[in-house]
C-alpha cells in the first residue's frame, strides 16, 4: 500500500525507499521515505532535475508529508 501511494505521487521514476522513525516522546511513528528524482522544467522551458521527497505511514499507508524544492511552484512536471 505504501509503495503504491508514493507512485501516484512521484510516478515511475526510480526511487529509493527508507523505514524511518519519526515524531517525539510518544508521538513516534515510523513511515517509509520515499525519494526520487524527476525531470522538470522551470518556467516552463529550462530543464532541471527536481528531487521529491514523499513520507507514508507504514502501518496505515496514508501519504503524510510531501516535500519538493522551493522553486517548484515554478515549474511544471513535478
Amino acid at each position: 500500500v505504501a509503495s503504491q501511494k508514493a507512485i501516484e505521487k512521484l510516478g515511475e521514476i526510480g526511487f529509493n525507499v527508507t523505514l524511518k522513525e519519526v515524531g517525539f516522546g510518544d508521538e513516534k511513528k515510523l513511515v517509509y521515505e520515499f525519494f526520487g528524482v524527476k525531470q522538470a522544467r522551470l518556467f516552463w522551458f529550462i530543464k532541471k532535475n527536481a528531487w521529491v521527497k514523499v513520507q507514508v505511514d507504514a502501518q496505515t499507508g496514508q501519504l503524510l508529508k510531501i516535500e519538493k524544492p522551493w522553486w517548484a511552484l515554478l515549474a511544471s512536471g513535478i
